[in-house]
């Protein structure tokens, strides 16, 4: 069974050294460079882990995020 993580983060970099470990390590990611962009991923997957920075969210999105998977 796949594991599917979605990395939050606008910074490229952090990105591409997160995803590069944990496709490493067997697992599948995701990512999303906004807030809106990371709900979007939410809705059209289903997600088992969340790496985000959290000061990227803004305007409400991170009371969606909190609770997206409740």
């Amino acid at each position: 069974m796949d594991k599917r993580i979605l990395i939050i983060e606008d910074e490229e970099s952090i990105v591409d050294i997160l995803a590069y470990a944990l496709r490493k390590e067997g697992f599948s990611v995701l990512s999303a460079s906004t807030g809106k962009a990371a709900i979007a991923r939410f809705q059209g997957s289903e997600i088992d882990l969340v790496i985000s920075n959290y000061g990227m969210f803004t305007n409400g999105s991170s009371k969606y995020a909190k609770n997206s998977h409740d």
